[in-house]
């Protein structure tokens, strides 16, 4: 994969208060835009997505947002590295899919 290539991953099969992480290989360098989970509460079109996103390191997790506090909007952005990666949890009381979609930065 090419730097300026679309990073796209679902993760299916999430259990309610699971966890799941989206790292870049060794080396490479991603920016991620849109974190999506097919679990919402509320109605359609305005539901809120039941998920938690963090930073993560496989150890330390520094939380960006959850369904509490959306601010997943238009022009967000997470740099992310092997070091340094995405954790989204499953807020939602089943299961359920989690995507993200970026690009690759550096290679």
């Amino acid at each position: 994969m090419a730097r300026g290539d679309v990073i796209s991953a679902i993760t299916a099969g999430v259990s309610a208060g699971a966890s799941t992480s989206f790292q870049p290989a060794a080396g490479d360098e991603w920016i991620v835009h849109m974190v999506g989970n097919d679990q919402h509460q509320g109605t359609a079109p305005n539901g809120t997505p039941e998920y938690e996103v963090s930073l993560y390191d496989g150890t330390n997790q520094s939380k960006l947002t959850n369904r509490a506090s959306p601010r997943l909007g238009a022009g967000f952005q997470a740099a992310l590295t092997n070091s340094v990666y995405l954790r989204v949890k499953n807020e939602s009381g089943g299961t359920g899919a989690i995507g993200i979609s970026g690009f690759k930065t550096k290679e």
